[in-house]
């Protein structure tokens, strides 16, 4: 769902206006688009990643405010290209513990990108193969990358990420960034992200807010 859509610039006129709008509608769908799918099928949203990311020391935390981390179910086929929807969950060699991936989305350079965080564990029930791959930062070099981190908008000047325990809450949970339980207990996230429209020295700015809440797990 898509809500509060701003714009701050100068002088406007009423063609400029129509225009603006109508790239604000586009880039609020754009993003909206390529990340809905895999938060609104999270498991979990989390204080710091779950399965170890080989290429971030110390791993990723989410009190700094502008990272989201999602803990989402290993299937056999990535959520994002299963067009058939036939898809299973990947178990451990136990063949009853799910094993789960993680999704990262932060900003760099500008850029608001999805990092994929494959689960390792080689032992799975039946020899199932997890269709995630583990993604990495463009030109970063390690045996684990198997593609680079999805890019989800591009001259992105702000990013936040505000933690809902209640999908139906109209506030923000109390102390969200001081409590390491508030992330793993929400039901709804609203990102708000600012971008400009990339035409130069005449950029214009849009704010949008974007609100998702995840139908898989449980809160705490």
């Amino acid at each position: 769902m898509v809500s509060d859509d701003f714009f701050y610039a100068d002088k406007i006129t009423e063609s400029m206006q129509k225009t603006i709008d109508e790239t604000t509608r586009r880039r609020a769908k754009q993003v909206e688009y390529n990340i809905e799918h895999n938060i609104t099928l999270s498991n979990s949203f989390l204080d710091t990643n779950s399965v170890s990311d080989p290429t971030k020391v110390g791993g990723w935390s989410w009190n700094t405010g502008d990272v989201l981390i999602t803990s989402n179910y290993a299937t056999t086929i990535d959520e994002n290209l299963d067009t058939s929807n036939t898809r299973t969950l990947v178990y451990d060699g136990d063949c009853s513990t799910v094993l789960f991936n993680n999704y990262i989305y932060f900003v760099s350079g500008g850029t608001l990108y999805r990092r994929t965080i494959k689960n390792p564990d080689s032992s799975t029930c039946s020899g199932a193969t997890i269709g995630q791959k583990q993604t990495c930062s463009v030109g970063y070099t390690n045996s684990s990358c198997q593609g680079v981190d999805a890019v989800i908008l591009t001259n992105v000047t702000a990013f936040s990420v505000d933690y809902y325990t209640n999908s139906t809450d109209t506030s923000p949970a109390a102390n969200e960034y001081a409590t390491n339980t508030i992330p793993v207990a929400a039901q709804s996230v609203v990102l708000t992200v600012t971008a400009k429209s990339g035409n130069g020295g005449n950029d214009s700015s849009t704010t949008s807010k974007l609100r998702f809440t995840r139908i898989n797990g449980t809160t705490s």
